[in-house]
């Protein structure tokens, strides 16, 4: 959901349906920082880049050192 200028994500109601941010589960409402990694499921990536810092480089580095940790 974006409004007001921030972007907030809310999870799935669906306990089989896992979203994280920044490598942990999210449970309920999180607003949104520039640069967060989100994982929706097992394979699905986004990172969220605020639309007033999009000339910031971000790389998917720790998105995937996250993605492997949690498959231990």
């Amino acid at each position: 959901m974006f409004e007001g200028g921030d972007a907030t994500l809310i999870p799935s109601d669906n306990p089989a349906s896992k979203t994280m941010v920044n490598g942990k589960v999210l449970s309920g409402r999180k607003e949104l920082d520039s640069g967060d990694r989100i994982r929706f499921g097992n394979h699905v990536f986004f990172l969220y880049v605020d639309p007033d810092e999009i000339g910031e480089k971000h790389d998917w580095e720790e998105a995937v050192k996250e993605a492997n940790e949690a498959e231990v």
